[in-house]
């Protein structure tokens, strides 16, 4: 979005001298190409990362915080 800002359409007539990413994608293949490559990167961090200690996460989730009032066990 800043390179729209940055690099501005040309009138009519004029030569385009923006670079390709502004003047030839639409934005929304932009966005879509956004959106995989951040999903990909979280993929990637998630695994390449050591898994978190389970008492730490134990109630990190409403259900889990439930059951474990409900069933009556200890931190």
């Amino acid at each position: 979005m800043i390179l729209d800002f940055v690099y501005i359409e040309p009138g009519c007539g004029e030569v385009d001298h923006r670079p390709v990413i502004v003047s030839r994608v639409h934005y929304m293949y932009f966005a879509l190409l956004l959106f995989a490559l951040t999903g990909i990167i979280v993929v990637i961090v998630s695994c390449a990362g050591k898994r978190p200690d389970p008492s730490k996460v134990g109630i990190s989730a409403e259900f889990t915080l439930l059951v474990s009032i409900e069933f009556g066990a200890s931190e």
